[in-house]
């Protein structure tokens, strides 16, 4: 491994602990790894996880276990955070539908350049709109 991508992991790991500690600064919380749970994740089946005979490898080796946090925090920085990621589900839709009708607006344009007949239609359409605008 080259010292560059050593400094690029090292900074990166400050900036993610640096997040975290933001964090639990904004909402007043506390965080900890949990000493007694862990949390199991079903990895997907790769051809490499198959027996000779052709049987999968058996459950226990199918997972990773990969530690939990325990978080505390005050019951009204809780809703906050709660109401703030909806927020941002709700930008990321907004978002979403700004994104597809661009894609429409696209597709569209498409369909205009490669059809002369559908791009003067078009074109008429719009001088329609601004002449009732007026």
């Amino acid at each position: 491994m080259r010292a560059q991508d050593i400094n690029n992991l090292i900074n990166q790991r400050y900036d993610a602990d640096r997040e975290v500690h933001q964090f639990l600064h904004i909402y007043e919380a506390q965080a900890g790894l949990s000493s007694h749970k862990l949390y199991y994740k079903r990895r997907p089946l790769r051809y490499t996880d198959w027996l000779a005979d052709g049987s999968p490898i058996p459950f226990e080796h199918e997972v990773d276990r990969e530690p939990m946090v325990e978080m505390y925090m005050p019951q009204d920085k809780f809703r906050r955070l709660v109401e703030r990621e909806q927020e941002f589900r709700d930008l990321v839709n907004r978002n979403q539908d700004m994104f597809d009708k661009i894609q429409q607006d696209r597709a569209d344009d498409a369909v205009r350049r490669s059809n002369p007949a559908v791009a003067t239609a078009y074109e008429k359409y719009r001088m329609l709109l601004e002449l009732a605008r007026r």
